[in-house]
C-alpha cells in the first residue's frame, strides 16, 4: 500500500499517432517497468500487446503501466487515440489525477484533443500537455502553443521551452530559469491564480519572485484547479528530455493527496486507509487464462488479495488474487490502499462504473462519467 501522496496516476489522451503509447514506452523504461524501450513499430510496446493492435499500430485498448520509481508508485495509463474508443479514455481519465493530452507538432491541436482535454476538464482532473514530434521538418512550438492556447485556454503557459523547431532539436530549458521570456512571468502569474495564501501573494504582486521550494509546493493545486496547464516538450522516439518530462511529473502532478475525487454529492473523498473500503471499477477485460479481471481505482479503505467485495446487493464474492498490472504481465501485492490502481479476478458481479465496498458495507457512490451512446446499435454478423 503505497502514501497517497506519493502516487501518481497519469493518463495519456489525444488524436492517433500523436506519440501516446512510445511516450508510456519511454517512461516504462525510465522507471523500470519494462527492461527495455519498447516500440509500436516493432509490435514489442508494453501497452499494444494484442495481436490486432500490433497489426494496426493503433491503441484499441487502454493499457495499465504500474512502475515504482524516486521513492512514488506509478501508473501509466495508455488510451487509444480514435473517438470510437471514447469509453477507454472514460475510464482512463476517471482513474487518475492529472491527464496529459499529447499533440504532436507536426500535425497540430485536432477537435479530437481539444473534445478529450475539455472532458478531463468537465471531470474535475487536472490537465497537462506534451508535445512530441518537434523535430519534424514542419514544426513550430510557437505556432502549436498559440494553438492550444487559443482551442483549450491561455492556461496553457509552456514549462519546459525547445532550443528550436524542426530537425535541429536538440535540448530543452526549464521556463522558470529562462528569465528573459515572457512566458516565466506568466507561468508564476497561474501558478499564484490557485494560491490561497493571502501574505505569499502580496509578497509575490510586490517582488513578482517564487523561489523553486514555493513553486513546487504551488503548481499541483495550480495544475488541480485548473490554472495551469503545463505545456511539456519532449521527442519520445529519441528519448530527449523524457526525463525533464518525469521529473516534472514527480515534483510538480496533482496527487490523490492533494486533489482527491469527488463522491455523487460533489464531496472529496478524503484517502483514508483506515476508513471503510470504497473503490469504483473503472475496466473490465476477459483474460482466457483467469478470466474476467477487474481493473480498479481505490478511494478509501485499505483492500487485500482475499477480501470479499460487494457492490450494492449486500452478497460478498471473494477476490481471485489482487495484482497491480505492468502491461501484460501481472505483479502480485499484499494490499491496495487509497489512490492505488489495482486488478482482480474471478468477481463475476461487477461491470464497469461499480462502486464497491467489504461485503455488508455501502460503497460510496462517485461521480462518474456519462457513458456515450454507441454509434451501431446492433452487431454486424
Amino acid at each position: 500500500m503505497s502514501d497517497p501522496a506519493a502516487i501518481r496516476n497519469i493518463a495519456f489522451v489525444g488524436h492517433p499517432s500523436s506519440g501516446k503509447t512510445t511516450l508510456v514506452d519511454a517512461l516504462a523504461h525510465i522507471t523500470g517497468a519494462s527492461s527495455r524501450k519498447g516500440s509500436v513499430a516493432d509490435k514489442s510496446s508494453i501497452c499494444d500487446t494484442e495481436p490486432e493492435e500490433q497489426e494496426k499500430q493503433h491503441t484499441l485498448q487502454l493499457a495499465s503501466v504500474w512502475a515504482e520509481w524516486s521513492d512514488h508508485t506509478w501508473t501509466f495509463l495508455d488510451t487509444p487515440g480514435y473517438p470510437e474508443f471514447q469509453a477507454e479514455v472514460q475510464s482512463a481519465m476517471f482513474g487518475s489525477d492529472l491527464v496529459v493530452g499529447v499533440v504532436s507538432c507536426s500535425s497540430g491541436v485536432t477537435y479530437n484533443l481539444r473534445t478529450k482535454m475539455a472532458d478531463a476538464a468537465a471531470m474535475g482532473r487536472g490537465r497537462a500537455i506534451v508535445v512530441t514530434h518537434l523535430d519534424a521538418d514542419n514544426a513550430s512550438f510557437e505556432d502549436t502553443v498559440a494553438a492550444l492556447r487559443e482551442g483549450i485556454g491561455e492556461q496553457c503557459v509552456p514549462v519546459l521551452l525547445p532550443d528550436q523547431s524542426g530537425p535541429g532539436f536538440s535540448s530543452v530549458t526549464r521556463t522558470v530559469e529562462d528569465l528573459e521570456s515572457d512566458w516565466c512571468g506568466r507561468l508564476k502569474d497561474r501558478v499564484m491564480d490557485a494560491c490561497e495564501d493571502e501574505e505569499l501573494m502580496m509578497e509575490y504582486l510586490e517582488t513578482q519572485q517564487l523561489t523553486e521550494e514555493q513553486l513546487e509546493a504551488l503548481t499541483p493545486s495550480a495544475i488541480a484547479n485548473g490554472t495551469l496547464i503545463p505545456v511539456i516538450v519532449c521527442n519520445p522516439d529519441s528519448g530527449l528530455a523524457v526525463d525533464k518530462v518525469l521529473d516534472y511529473f514527480l515534483h510538480r502532478a496533482p496527487s490523490p493527496q492533494s486533489s482527491p475525487l469527488r463522491n455523487g454529492d460533489g464531496e472529496p473523498v478524503a484517502p483514508d486507509s483506515s476508513a471503510t473500503l470504497s473503490g469504483t471499477v473503472i475496466s473490465v477485460v476477459t483474460d482466457p487464462h483467469v478470466g474476467k479481471i477487474c481493473l480498479a481505482r481505490i478511494h478509501q479503505g485499505t483492500l487485500g488479495p482475499a477480501d470479499s467485495v460487494t457492490c450494492t446487493d449486500g452478497k460478498g464474492e471473494k477476490l481471485g488474487g489482487l495484482f497491480r498490472l505492468v502491461g501484460k504481465k501481472r505483479e502480485n501485492v499484499e494490499s491496495a490502499g487509497p489512490g492505488d490502481i489495482v486488478a482482480f479476478s474471478k468477481v463475476e458481479k461487477m461491470p464497469t462504473w461499480s462502486h464497491f465496498s467489504v461485503a455488508g458495507e455501502t460503497p460510496i457512490v462517485m461521480a462518474t462519467p456519462t457513458v456515450p451512446k454507441p454509434m451501431v446499435a446492433l452487431a454486424v454478423v
